[in-house]
């Protein structure tokens, strides 16, 4: 495969005007000055060691994220074969790309190899196989950025620690503080802890062989607010952030009651290419979720490419606005703009588009909200507030169906402030209804192809607690209208 670009600075990648002057802390080494064996067909070879032990941990989240740079592009990890020969022959045949072994062994993943320590042999070849001297050409070398217990940084550009976490606390009492600064290239989480965070931007890079790294991404958050200890008075800020190619963009877990009070988001997010947008494990009977008093959001939302937008254990409120593109990417089974994984959980989305990315099919829906099976206890409640669906109709998000389980359907669902979604059922007759459903004067929805009084009839029959304003556009499967604002029984 091709290398890929690597935004440094962010440019366009960022809302955030283009950053100067931005000190550089580099946990790579340089490969300017290494002496380079010809292997033949375009692939060099020279031998390293790294300022830290490495973790040998397979492809399991505590391993080694080993990164090759040749100037801003990265370049792929070539894993997978039989032993280091056939991963040379796969390197040899592609246009760029790299492989690293402890010398000496024939193991063909350094991840998979006991040894922690070097030397190592990398294999490197540049796109059009040319030679390696004295290039702008960079390797992983240290771990961690370090710790940042109570500091605050500012203007700082941060670049290829190999550890799953490239920076974090190791005081989970002391949040840092960050302003105008960048984590680029993390493989796993670029943040770990609690933090004050203004203006932040983080690339990740994927692993070969790591999770989600088919999708581009790498395998971990952004930021990953843990706590492994009880900070039930502590909030977290986010005041403008730009968040693409990780796993999750804004995550959070502890275990048991280890939470954090609250988190307040402002300014601009910008999401792209993630699995998740902002996540949250899922909490048990009894438990707090991490936000124990949940998120309060008036930061505009861009977010391209995602895959579930928000995963919800506690009270969240985005009032921003913005939009969210979900993914394009026919590999994913289903997008989920929320799913609920706590008791009494509640989301609020107000002043937002939303659109679906991937037509739908048998395998594939763009799903409006969801449970997380046997970790919500009671029914949970979406609120959308002048929310609008602009997808296609064959792409428009549903309500989710899942005949086998239908306690994983049971959800509050409100509709207010003009919002305007599609038919929420993915054929005429559908029965698969929420727990309770109120739509209030100027919206439009519908729910299997039903006119206004069919679907209040359904309702009732099926004993769902229901409020319809006459004042609401009912629309079917097909977009078209079935019953305009004024309708009655």
């Amino acid at each position: 495969m091709p290398s890929r670009p690597f935004p440094s600075p962010l440019g366009s990648l960022s809302p955030f005007p283009r950053r100067l002057g931005l000190a550089l802390l580099d946990a790579r080494q340089s490969l300017a000055s290494a002496t380079w064996v010809n292997e033949g067909n375009g692939v060099f070879s020279t031998q390293i060691n790294l300022a830290d032990p490495h973790t040998p941990g397979g492809t399991g989240s505590n391993t080694t994220y080993f990164g090759v740079w040749h100037g801003s592009e990265f370049l792929d990890w070539i894993v997978g074969g039989a032993d280091i020969a056939a991963n040379l022959s796969t390197l040899a045949a592609e246009e760029a790309g790299f492989a690293v072994n402890v010398s000496g062994s024939t193991e063909q993943d350094i991840r998979s190899d006991a040894s922690t320590t070097g030397p190592f042999d990398l294999f490197v070849k540049l796109p059009g196989g040319g030679d390696p001297t004295g290039q702008a050409l960079f390797c992983s070398d240290k771990a961690s950025h370090g710790f940042f217990n109570g500091q605050t940084v500012r203007k700082a550009r941060m670049i290829g620690a190999f550890s799953k976490d490239s920076l974090g606390v190791s005081d989970y009492g002391d949040p840092a503080t960050f302003v105008d600064c960048e984590v680029i290239g993390a493989g796993g989480h670029a943040w770990v802890g609690p933090a004050l965070l203004t203006r932040h931007a983080a690339i990740g890079e994927p692993r070969s062989g790591m999770f989600d790294a088919a999708h581009g991404r790498a395998s971990g958050a952004a930021v990953n607010f843990y706590s492994p200890q009880f900070n039930s008075d502590m909030g977290l800020t986010i005041d403008g952030l730009t968040a693409k190619n990780f796993a999750k963009a804004v995550y959070a877990h502890g275990s048991g009651n280890q939470c954090y009070r609250k988190v307040f988001v402002s300014g601009l997010v910008t999401i792209d290419n993630c699995r998740s947008g902002f996540d949250e494990d899922a909490v048990g009977a009894g438990l707090l979720p991490v936000y124990s008093a949940g998120i309060l959001s008036d930061a505009e939302l861009r977010v391209t490419a995602i895959d579930n937008m928000f995963k919800c254990a506690g009270v969240w409120e985005f009032l921003g606005g913005g939009r969210i593109d979900t993914t394009a990417n026919p590999v994913t089974n289903t997008t989920n703009l929320v799913t609920f994984a706590g008791a009494n959980s509640h989301l609020t989305l107000k002043d937002t588009v939303i659109a679906g990315g991937a037509a739908n099919s048998l395998s594939y829906k763009n799903q409006l909200c969801v449970r997380s099976t046997g970790s919500v206890f009671n029914a949970p409640t979406l609120v959308l507030d002048n929310v609008r669906d602009e997808s296609d109709n064959d792409k428009r998000f549903l309500w989710v169906r899942w005949p086998s389980d239908v306690t994983v359907e049971q959800s509050h669902l409100v509709l207010k402030g003009g919002t305007v979604l599609k038919d929420l059922a993915d054929q005429a007759g559908r029965t698969n209804f929420p727990a309770s459903i109120t739509v209030e004067a100027g919206c439009t929805f519908g729910f299997g192809n039903r006119t206004g009084p069919e679907l209040e009839a359904a309702l009732t029959a099926a004993g769902v607690p229901h409020y319809i304003s006459r004042d609401t556009t009912i629309v079917g499967v097909d977009g078209l209208v079935l019953s305009a604002p004024g309708w009655s029984h």
